[in-house]
């Protein structure tokens, strides 16, 4: 059995959420928080969970963050019925991401749960050090074929 098929893409609400931050969603490890949104949302609606890195859908191509494939990452985007996260979370865990989460409702849920915002800080990009290419348009089963590994 490969070890990918054991990373299952979990969802949390933003309550669940506010409470998991302070001690990690996987204890002992940092998490890397991943604001994916079109340039033009970025624009439009320009706050962010802290920490969070603005990673923009309309650059081509699309980097994503290459760190260590044991990191755990929370992915959300603007509102609930965008299936922007997903797709992405789906990218990142085809890319042999094992711990990848969701949050429910996106910017939207944490905002209404007054959880603390902050504007969208683009140089926070400049501490993960190595980027990988999300290629254009591709679904989670397509980029596992490119990697090798299964989605």
């Amino acid at each position: 059995m490969n070890e990918l098929s054991l990373a299952v893409i979990q969802r949390v609400s933003a309550t669940g959420l506010a409470s998991k931050l302070s001690i990690g969603l996987r204890g002992g490890w940092a998490t890397l928080i991943l604001d994916v949104r079109p340039r033009a949302a970025f624009d439009t609606h320009p706050w962010t969970l802290p920490d969070a890195i603005p990673i923009s859908l309309s650059d081509k191509p699309v980097l994503l963050p290459d760190v260590d494939r044991e990191m755990p990452l929370l992915v959300y985007c603007q509102s609930n019925g965008q299936i922007t996260s997903t797709e992405v979370a789906g990218c990142l865990q085809a890319l042999g991401y094992r711990y990848v989460w969701i949050l429910e409702g996106g910017l939207e849920a944490w905002s209404e749960a007054r959880q603390r915002v902050v504007g969208v800080q683009w140089d926070l990009r400049a501490h993960v050090m190595n980027w990988i290419s999300a290629p254009p348009n591709a679904t989670a089963p397509e980029l596992a074929a490119r990697t090798g590994a299964s989605a």
